[in-house]
């Protein structure tokens, strides 16, 4: 056992840390945090739809298919003037979205409406062998609140020719 003397305490020094120091680094860190925490993260790619049955896709998500080389990425909403839940309307207005359609490598743009006739884009295209048919577009809006684009999805379903 070692004894307890003051000789082994000789090399020790005290630390003394200035808090107006230290509250600056506490207070970039917290920003440094905030900012990467706040930051959009691209969603990752789910793997999974199948060919001729509807399927989910979140905003800013991708979802590849299980049979071919086809990918789906929900990237914006163009327009959402649907009669809200809460309202009566003459007519019942009309979302378009955009997504990219990508098979074998080649990605293409494509505008998608729930309205055939009143939309931004038809509410079925055909690229290749394939018709991509929007079937929803959710949620659906309500007067008194604004939908943030991230908490939009969409029901798409993709039908081999």
């Amino acid at each position: 056992m070692v004894p307890c003397t003051p000789s082994i305490y000789k090399n020790l020094s005290v630390v003394v840390i200035n808090p107006a120091v230290m509250f600056r680094k506490l207070a970039i860190f917290s920003l440094v945090l905030f900012t990467y925490l706040s930051c959009e993260k691209e969603k990752s790619t789910e793997v999974g739809f199948q060919l001729n049955t509807p399927f989910a896709l979140q905003f800013a998500a991708t979802n590849q298919s299980t049979e071919d080389n086809i990918t789906v990425n929900f990237f914006e909403v163009l327009s959402d003037s649907r009669c809200p839940t809460d309202v009566t309307c003459v007519w019942e207005g009309e979302s378009s979205v955009k997504i990219n359609f990508k098979v074998d490598g080649t990605n293409t743009p494509l505008t998608l409406s729930t309205h055939e006739r009143m939309g931004q884009g038809p509410k079925a295209d055909t690229l290749g062998n394939y018709i991509i048919r929007l079937l929803e577009v959710n949620p659906y809006p309500v007067s008194t609140v604004q939908v943030p684009n991230e908490d939009y999805e969409i029901r798409l379903q993709i039908d081999e020719l």
